[in-house]
């Protein structure tokens, strides 16, 4: 693949804003014939990112990193890289802090240019990481939630039929066959049933 992604993933705790993000930007010589030299680039955001915070963690391969200004590149020398399966492959890690007065519902977004020789640049798609909150603390956070000031509404909550509440955040409340003869004015009973079942409307027709 050539692709990069957040290693935190999609979401950023507010409480962690300001701390460092991981990413890791793969490439892939899907060419026919080996690499000679790779470069990947990579220019940082700065209303985002602290771009002083920055630190190379790791590559699969010799690199060279620089930096100038907020262009971010990683030289891949004399690589050689192979076109061939199982050893057309590499990668580099780099990891850096977000800027600390980012707010609820920021979006942290970025890509890399991937450059194979003399070829035009594979740009990546955007790797995005959304600043969220669990304020109601159910494990789902803002994004995930329809209701985060109620714990007991989250996608894995049990719906309730015919409160009008959509518990699970499915878009709508769960219906049953008896809630919607209620509102029709039909009452069932007894339920569940053992001998006999009455079916009686409100204004009291059998």
């Amino acid at each position: 693949p050539n692709d990069k992604r957040c290693l935190q993933g999609a979401f950023l705790d507010i409480e962690n804003v300001g701390s460092y993000l991981d990413y890791i930007i793969r490439f892939e010589n899907t060419g026919t014939a080996s690499a000679i030299n790779i470069r990947v680039e990579d220019t940082l955001d700065l209303s985002v990112f602290d771009i002083s915070s920055l630190r190379f963690v790791n590559a699969s391969h010799p690199v060279e990193v620089s930096l100038r200004d907020n262009h971010l590149a990683f030289n891949f020398d004399n690589i050689n890289l192979s076109h061939l399966d199982d050893e057309n492959d590499g990668y580099v890690v780099f990891k850096v802090k977000t800027q600390s007065d980012l707010q609820l519902a920021d979006t942290i977004k970025n890509n890399a240019a991937i450059y194979f020789d003399f070829n035009w640049p594979i740009i990546t798609d955007e790797a995005i990481t959304i600043v969220v909150i669990d304020a109601d603390e159910d494990g789902y956070n803002s994004v995930e939630d329809c209701n985060d000031t109620d714990p007991t509404i989250n996608p894995e909550a049990e719906d309730i039929p015919g409160n009008d509440i959509d518990e699970n955040c499915d878009g709508m409340d769960a219906t049953s066959s008896t809630a919607d003869l209620e509102k029709l004015g039909i009452s069932i009973y007894p339920n569940p049933v053992d001998d006999m079942l009455f079916i009686e409307h409100s204004d009291g027709t059998p």
